[in-house]
């Protein structure tokens, strides 16, 4: 009989033994789902977030415009969409130089050129420079000035100098040779 007694006494320990396990086990997936969920939640706000600020660009427009400055618009933007949200274009600006249909990106800088820009200023306007101009310019060649000005007419005026990289023969240390000898507006 001491036997089963002893067995009766370990059985009781035994089932609170697990007993403690199973709360312990319980209690700690309980409260892991509990974070899960809550963290769940808190990643699909953040996301929501994220997502509606990629769905928009951030632009800085300046130049021949009624309101310059610094525009957040939709990410599909056109240059056109910039030029509205700035209040469009003052009198003066060289509308025809610019275009229009150019899509916008994160970061653009836009610099609308006008008419009445310095006559004294002796750099040379790449947007409306012709072949023999721009062949002035150190390092420019007739069959780079012929692709500057292919590029602008394809893609319309140059938004910043520095846009004029983006011409194949233009490399960073050519366009560093000549930033100070060109301008776009």
């Amino acid at each position: 009989m001491p036997f089963l007694s002893k067995l009766a006494e370990n059985k009781t320990k035994l089932i609170l033994a697990l007993l403690c396990i199973f709360t312990v086990v319980s209690v700690y997936f309980g409260f892991r789902s509990a974070i899960t969920a809550h963290d769940t939640a808190l990643l699909a706000e953040l996301t929501e977030d994220t997502q509606e600020e990629n769905d928009y660009i951030y632009i800085h427009i300046k130049g021949a415009v009624k309101n310059t400055g610094l525009y957040r618009l939709p990410r599909a933007s056109r240059v056109n969409d910039a030029i509205e949200a700035a209040g469009g274009f003052t009198d003066d600006a060289a509308s025809d130089m610019v275009n229009l249909a150019a899509f916008l990106e994160d970061g653009s800088e836009i610099i609308i050129p006008s008419y009445s820009d310095n006559i004294n200023d002796a750099r040379i306007n790449i947007n409306t420079a012709g072949k023999e101009q721009l062949m002035k310019l150190d390092g420019i060649g007739e069959g780079l000035a012929e692709r500057i000005i292919e590029y602008r007419e394809k893609n319309g005026a140059f938004l910043s100098s520095e846009e004029i990289k983006k011409v194949s023969g233009i490399s960073d240390s050519k366009y560093e040779t000549i930033s100070d000898k060109i301008k776009v507006g």
